[in-house]
C-alpha cells in the first residue's frame, strides 16, 4: 500500500506528521520545497550571510511561516540557511523606501541609484558608513563618480543625524520641562488683560435678554432687581441678575419680551419699566 513505511512510522511516534523533502543541489530550490506547500514568489541569496530572503505572496504568508514560526525554523534546520520570510507587499515597501532613501543624496540620479540598489545597499545610510572600495566595486560606476557619491553620501548622512539628534534633544528638554511644571505644582493660566478668565482659560459669555446673542460677560451690563422693586446695575452685588447690550434696541426688546419678570422672577411695576 502506497505510503506504508511513513505510516508506520507516523504510527512508532504516536500520530507525530511527517514531511519528505526531496534533497537536491540547488539551494534555492530546496528551501522552496523545505517551505511547502507555501508558494514562493522570489528569494534573495546571500551567500556571505549564508542566508535567503524568501518571498511570498501575501496571502500565503502565514501558512510559510507556520505556527510561532515553526516552518520556517524547521526548514531552515532542514537547509542549513538562515531564512527570512517577507510578504510581496512588505517587499515592496521595503524597496520603495531603500530607493527613496538613496535617491535622496545629493548628486545621484535614478541610473546611479538604482545600480547601488542593486548591488545590495539599502539606504543613505549604508552606503556612507560602507567603505569606498564597496563603492567602487558597483559594476556601472566610474571611479571619478562612485568618490563624489561617496562623498555626499557621507556629508548628506553626518547632517542628517545632526538635525536628528537636535530634534532629540529638544523633546528630551521639553519633556523635563513639563515634568518639573509637574513636580512644582501643575500648570498655570495665562494671563490677558480684559475680563477675568475662567479655570480653562476661557472669557466667560452671557446672554442679552434683549437680542438673545451671547457675548462676552464684559461687554454686557448686568442689571438686578432690588428688595423694593427697584432696577440696579451692578457687577458685584449678589443675587439673581440677568444681562442686557447697552443698545437701546435690546433694551426696547427686553421690556417687550416681559424679559425682566423671566429673568428675575419677579413682578415688576410699571414705574420701575419707566425708568
Amino acid at each position: 500500500m502506497k505510503g506504508t513505511r511513513v505510516q508506520a512510522v507516523v504510527q512508532e511516534l504516536r500520530g507525530e506528521k511527517i514531511d519528505i523533502v526531496h534533497w537536491i543541489p540547488d539551494q534555492a530550490e530546496y528551501v522552496c520545497r523545505a517551505l511547502a506547500p507555501a508558494k514562493v514568489s522570489k528569494i534573495i541569496i546571500d551567500d556571505d550571510e549564508h542566508s535567503m530572503e524568501v518571498i511570498v505572496p501575501d496571502d500565503q504568508l502565514s501558512l510559510a511561516i507556520g505556527k510561532k514560526g515553526q516552518n520556517v525554523r524547521l526548514a531552515s534546520r532542514l537547509t542549513g540557511w538562515r531564512i527570512d520570510v517577507r510578504s510581496e507587499a512588505e517587499a515592496e515597501e521595503e524597496t520603495r523606501q531603500a530607493r527613496q532613501s538613496i535617491g535622496a543624496i545629493p548628486g545621484i540620479n535614478d541610473f546611479a541609484a538604482e545600480l547601488l540598489y542593486q548591488a545590495g545597499f539599502k539606504s543613505a545610510e549604508e552606503v556612507a558608513d560602507s567603505e569606498l572600495e564597496e563603492i567602487l566595486d558597483v559594476e556601472g560606476v566610474s571611479k571619478d563618480k562612485a568618490e563624489s557619491l561617496y562623498k555626499s553620501a557621507k556629508e548628506y548622512v553626518a547632517e542628517k543625524r545632526k538635525k536628528e539628534q537636535e530634534a532629540q534633544a529638544a523633546a528630551q528638554a521639553a519633556a523635563a520641562r513639563c515634568q518639573r511644571s509637574a513636580a512644582g505644582g501643575g500648570k498655570t493660566t495665562p494671563r490677558i488683560l480684559g475680563a477675568p478668565l475662567s479655570k480653562r482659560g476661557h472669557r466667560p459669555q452671557r446672554t442679552c435678554l434683549g437680542c438673545g446673542a451671547r457675548e462676552e460677560q464684559n461687554k454686557l451690563i448686568r442689571l438686578m432687581v432690588g428688595e423694593q422693586g427697584e432696577l440696579k446695575i451692578s457687577r458685584l452685588a449678589n443675587g439673581r441678575g440677568g444681562y442686557l447690550h447697552r443698545a437701546h434696541s435690546c433694551w426696547q426688546a427686553f421690556l417687550r419680551k416681559k424679559s425682566l419678570h423671566r429673568a428675575f422672577h419677579v413682578e415688576i411695576g410699571k414705574d420701575v419699566r419707566e425708568k
